[in-house]
């Protein structure tokens, strides 16, 4: 597994419920659906104070 280095001033964290509105910015920017949005299940990479990037992580029934 190749490990991924983020610049010095990035910080990759869970999500809190502060970051609700930047995840929402950050998804109808890319034209996701933006119905299923729950803070609890995003990682966020903060840099210079700033939400840049989100991923959501979910699990479902019955899969791997």
């Amino acid at each position: 597994m190749t490990e991924i280095v983020l610049p010095n001033s990035c910080n990759l964290r869970p999500a809190s419920a502060k970051d609700i509105w930047s995840i929402r910015k950050l998804v109808l920017t890319a034209k996701l659906d933006p119905t299923q949005l729950r803070w609890q299940q995003f990682w966020v990479i903060e840099c210079e104070e700033k939400l840049v990037a989100c991923g959501q992580l979910r699990n479902f029934e019955n899969t791997q």
